[in-house]
């Protein structure tokens, strides 16, 4: 697959049709009325694990009508666990006139790894 890198706040104004959640590909996946596809995701490497931890609202309310919010917020810490890793808490906050959901993504590496998520266009497989 190839992609484009996008600000997630390029979601505002768009409308979505259906919603993919695959916890063990790591990945979200937004399927817009046009037809595009947006995803978050993360390339996992090693000594470093990033994952969706939650997800707060009902998906349903975000299908189908313009998306008005689209906010990423990042905060970390060192790991507790005196192994000098580090922490990566990412939170995506998408909203309609129907209501909010937030996706919380959750990383943890031995701090030389990215815990990086990315949102991006999935453009089409050249042939």
């Amino acid at each position: 697959m190839r992609f484009k890198d996008l600000k997630f706040e390029n979601l505002v104004g768009v409308v979505i049709n259906n919603i993919s959640i695959s916890y063990g590909e790591h990945e979200v996946r937004f399927t817009l009325a046009d037809g595009r596809i947006f995803a978050l995701f993360h390339g996992q490497e090693c000594c470093e694990h990033v994952w969706v931890e939650d997800i707060s609202g009902d998906l349903n309310n975000l299908l189908y009508t313009p998306v008005t919010l689209a906010e990423e917020v990042v905060g970390g810490c060192e790991d507790n666990n005196d192994t000098g890793g580090t922490q990566t808490w990412t939170f995506y906050r998408i909203a309609t006139a129907n209501g909010m959901v937030v996706i919380r993504w959750c990383g943890q590496s031995n701090g030389y790894y990215s815990e990086r998520v990315t949102f991006a266009e999935v453009l089409p497989t050249l042939q």
